[in-house]
């Protein structure tokens, strides 16, 4: 990265970085400590020690978090997949050792998570009239009751556009917390505010002088409020684009990644908004099922900002991954 000095610290942490996204992009293959240390040529011993100190956790611990994670997506929002067709999907040797690992994490059967119903009409009701114009479309209808009367009733729609978007190649920072990390943002968005200051100065020795660059939020595994506090994002990647020709082979300053393209269901919301996770369980369980669309787990949420200076943001496009 120039003249940028590069620590033992940054080699680490961004060699572990690789490895997370290595391991959620093959959680169907089999991912052990041997295999992964080989491939960031370190010995077993080593790679187990930087894995733990950089992430917090093991790393088959790691591993069979995300898997579990996963899964619970997969059972409340892909019906037309089997438990045992999502089991072999996300790593798991056998629909046993599913099922005993997923009531073990999680408290209750993958069963019991799919039959789960979801009253986001009523909560609708329950916001503000203001905060309910702002997101959603609102239409009035005569509603005829079984004793003959009439009432005015209210549907609502998500305000949702549908956008393709293009690939993105990005330079990134990576703040990792607890499960309560993302949600948390007054104690979390000076760290993720800096981590996009440190990418963008990054950046520009990376573009020429008239690369206009976009700043990028990627919350991971994914910001979805699924069923109360389970498989809530633990880290944030503060991404910078930087042009598709840009040269990064070599460079241990930094991590970078490659971002596709395709269709995704964007929802401009409020920086601040309180009612964030809201909307999004609306978007999943509301939105999606009546699109025709659906989710897409082969690529991350992303989190679009207008401004180069993220702490000045007042919205950010949230874009969700989706496919026909």
């Amino acid at each position: 990265m120039g003249n940028q000095p590069v620590t033992i610290q940054d080699r680490h942490r961004f060699l572990v970085y690789q490895s997370m996204d290595y391991i959620e992009e093959h959680l169907n293959e089999k991912l052990s400590l041997q295999m992964m240390a080989e491939q960031a040529a370190y010995s077993p011993f080593h790679f187990h020690r930087l894995f733990k100190a950089v992430t917090g956790e093991k790393l088959n611990d790691y591993v069979k978090r995300t898997r579990l994670e996963r899964a619970l997506l997969k059972t409340i929002l892909f019906h037309d997949q089997s438990l045992s067709e999502i089991a072999i999907d996300c790593g798991f040797s056998s629909i046993g050792d599913f099922s005993r690992s997923f009531k073990g994490y999680f408290g209750k059967n993958a069963s019991w998570f799919r039959e789960q119903s979801y009253d986001n009409n009523r909560k609708i009701c329950e916001v503000d009239r203001k905060i309910a114009e702002r997101y959603f479309d609102t239409t009035y209808y005569n509603r005829i009751s079984p004793d003959g009367t009439t009432r005015v009733e209210a549907k609502r729609a998500l305000k949702v556009t549908v956008k393709q978007l293009p690939s993105y190649h990005v330079i990134y920072d990576r703040c990792i917390g607890g499960s309560d990390f993302y949600f948390d943002q007054e104690r979390n968005q000076e760290s993720i505010r800096q981590a996009f200051v440190k990418v963008l100065s990054l950046s520009r020795l990376k573009s020429n002088a008239v690369y206009q660059a976009m700043n990028i939020g990627i919350p991971s595994p994914y910001p979805f409020p699924l069923l109360g506090d389970q498989g809530r994002c633990r880290r944030y990647d503060a991404c910078v684009t930087i042009p598709a020709n840009a040269d990064v082979n070599g460079d241990e300053a930094i991590g970078s990644r490659r971002l596709a393209g395709g269709l995704y269901g964007v929802i401009q919301i409020d920086k601040q908004a309180s009612l964030y996770p809201f909307i999004l369980e609306f978007f999943l369980y509301e939105w999606l099922p009546a699109s025709g669309f659906v989710l897409d787990d082969s690529r991350p949420v992303l989190e679009l900002f207008p401004v180069s200076d993220v702490g000045h943001a007042i919205y950010i496009d949230c874009c969700i991954p989706i496919i026909k």
